[in-house]
């Protein structure tokens, strides 16, 4: 399966063969007119060593094409076990580190269907406007972080019968140059948003002196900088590894092992360290400050932070 096959001519190829019977050189629909929002359900099995991720995909009230194709993309090899709600089917493209899913349950996804309303088949398994649908999923041992998605709208081409293959080819021919943006890569149709999946390092969210706006930092001092990395839905403070967390071009090691606190009030515990300033080796000058370290698993993660320096002359 490729994906070009999917998502709407994402090939010149493919755009000739659909517009092969076009009826006129008017520009057909881009598979962009949708307003799509997804929903993550990571699930650990510590007997395997695999995350599950499930999606769940919101094709907007709002929005004018019924959803025909959905991606998880730019995420972290390898992935397996993908599964597909009914009417959909689902494959891994790894040289393109996407896992796509399209609807198969309509006659001819590149035709104009005479059987539904508005262009969708009543057999259609399409996401329509202001539907939901579960059970995009599949298993991965990397842990959860920041990925993109791609969602699809169905956008067919009227096609009639009986033009021959010369007539075909000039007709794509015309086509592409009054409608160059269908030549476009499978990756840039659609829109584009953000979602969970797997990741080779996480980012995290850190709070330099939690409880303060501005963050100020003495670079002279003698204290102690307390850092909070920020628990979220995803991700478990309890999984880093303390030992192995550093703090600001000094490299500082934290002066305890951290200990557990809700400090944004979030209702999710947040793990709070205390570094030496002196080790940290803030400038006078400099703007912002970075932690690293990793998960009890190796998995490299990393945040920073904004901060003012003061005491400098």
């Amino acid at each position: 399966m490729r994906i070009h096959a999917a998502v709407r001519a994402a090939t010149a190829a493919a755009l000739l063969a659909a517009a092969a019977a076009a009826r006129a050189q008017a520009c057909p629909a881009t598979p962009d007119q949708l307003s799509v929002n997804t929903t993550v359900d990571v699930g650990f099995d510590a007997s395997t060593g695999l995350f599950t991720y499930t999606y769940t995909v919101l094709n907007a009230a709002t929005s004018t094409q019924p959803m025909d194709g959905f991606a998880v993309v730019d995420f972290a090899l390898p992935v397996d076990k993908v599964a597909s709600p009914p009417g959909w089917t689902g494959a891994v493209l790894p040289e393109q580190n996407t896992v796509l899913w399209i609807a198969v349950a309509v006659s001819e996804p590149d035709v104009v269907p005479a059987d539904g309303d508005a262009g969708v088949p009543a057999s259609s398994a399409q996401i329509v406007p202001g539907a939901s649908l579960g059970g995009f999923s599949f298993q991965s041992p990397k842990p959860p972080g920041q990925v993109g998605f791609r969602a699809t709208g169905f956008a067919p081409v009227d096609v009639q019968t009986g033009a021959t293959d010369g007539d075909a080819e000039a007709s794509g021919e015309a086509l592409l140059e009054t409608c160059p943006h269908l030549a476009r890569p499978a990756r840039d149709l659609g829109i584009a948003g953000a979602t969970t999946g797997p990741v080779n390092s996480i980012r995290v969210s850190i709070d330099l002196k939690p409880g303060s706006a501005v963050n100020p930092v003495n670079p002279s001092s003698q204290g102690v900088l307390p850092v909070a990395v920020l628990g979220t839905a995803t991700f478990d403070v309890q999984t880093v590894d303390a030992a192995s967390v550093r703090l600001g071009r000094g490299a500082a090691a934290p002066q305890d092992g951290g200990h557990l606190e809700d400090v944004n009030g979030d209702g999710i515990l947040d793990l709070v360290f205390q570094f030496p300033t002196p080790a940290v080796g803030v400038r006078c000058g400099d703007s912002s400050i970075s932690l690293t370290g990793q998960t009890s698993t190796g998995t490299p993660i990393s945040g920073s932070d904004s901060l003012v320096t003061v005491g400098c002359r």
